[in-house]
């Protein structure tokens, strides 16, 4: 950990926490550092940040007093044995870990990749232990996708779901609905809708804070960025009459699509397809493993938008559909 400057102001809110010695300052550099009695849990950038790292023991889910008495570690010793996930997964592995916990009023924040190093140090933890993974997704924005990073055996607030084995729907790469008409010229097919990137420019720079939330774009259009993973696409081709090999397909005429969605969408109207229940496996020594799962309607929401996209796509002068 870096060493920081640190103007001794404690953070209201956590003034009646006191009994457990949480309390945070805040540095020069405008951090806010979590201390619990003279041990040092983390920095954050934003006073949300660090709310959400504390929301699993505010809301009572654990046990703050559990933990008083022996202090909570950032960053815990190597040495110590059985660290939550050390020695849970090898080299050649796929694994998917949280940057954040999850919960209902955020986006999901996580990476998935391979490992390619087990017991390895942390650059920025020092003493700390844990896997390096290359990563292969990276939710939100992909932007770390083909770096290394480090991934802790252990963290002060750990929590149980926190690294699991990835499954197939986390790692399979996904296709994105696309209208477009040819450019003879250049003999290629150009998209005529453009959506626009879902967050402010500066998020996609490769020295992005990791913990810290980028704001949105304004002139982003979500109903333009339709995107599936592979699996999915299938279906949902399929379920509109379309070959399913959609790598070996040529673009499909708009008209065409437009027409067959939206009969679909009319025999569809009062009767949502039926839910598909999620698969959970938590037999796997500790790590709960999720595969399949589609709620009510879910066909339905889809087709929906894809054909509200064909028809604007026509209208800028897209002549086909295609998903890649």
């Amino acid at each position: 950990m870096r060493s920081k400057e640190f103007v001794k102001e404690k953070y209201e809110k956590y003034t009646s926490m006191n009994k457990y010695g949480i309390y945070t300052t805040k540095s020069k550099d405008g951090d806010f550092e979590l201390w619990q009695h003279d041990k040092h849990l983390g920095s954050f950038k934003t006073i949300q940040d660090l709310d959400a790292y504390l929301q699993d023991y505010l809301d009572g889910s654990s046990s703050l007093r559990d933990d008083a008495e022996g202090g909570i570690q950032s960053v815990p010793n190597p040495d110590d044995a059985g660290l939550r996930f050390q020695g849970l997964f090898k080299v050649g592995d796929k694994i998917r870990a949280y940057d954040f916990q999850p919960a209902p009023d955020r986006e999901d924040r996580y990476v998935v990749g391979t490992v390619v190093k087990t017991d390895a140090d942390s650059r920025s933890q020092p003493g700390a232990k844990g896997y390096h993974i290359e990563v292969e997704k990276d939710q939100p924005g992909d932007r770390r996708v083909g770096q290394t990073v480090f991934v802790p055996y252990e963290i002060g607030m750990d929590y149980g779901t926190r690294i699991n084995r990835a499954d197939e729907q986390d790692i399979e790469e996904g296709m994105g609905f696309h209208a477009a008409t040819f450019d003879k010229e250049k003999n290629q097919w150009d998209t005529s809708l453009d959506s626009g990137d879902r967050y402010e420019k500066d998020f996609y720079r490769t020295d992005w804070p990791q913990n810290q939330d980028p704001k949105d774009n304004p002139e982003y259009k979500p109903e333009w960025d339709i995107h599936l993973s592979n699996h999915n696409a299938r279906e949902v081709m399929g379920e509109l009459g379309y070959p399913t090999d959609l790598e070996d397909q040529s673009p499909f005429p708009i008209d065409e699509f437009i027409a067959k969605s939206t009969q679909w969408l009319q025999k569809a109207i009062g009767k949502p397809s039926p839910e598909e229940p999620t698969t959970v496996d938590r037999s796997g020594g500790g790590a709960t493993m999720y595969s399949g799962g589609k709620p009510e309607g879910y066909y339905n929401r889809v087709i929906k938008m894809m054909n509200q996209m064909a028809r604007d796509g026509k209208a800028h002068g897209a002549t086909h559909v295609y998903m890649a």
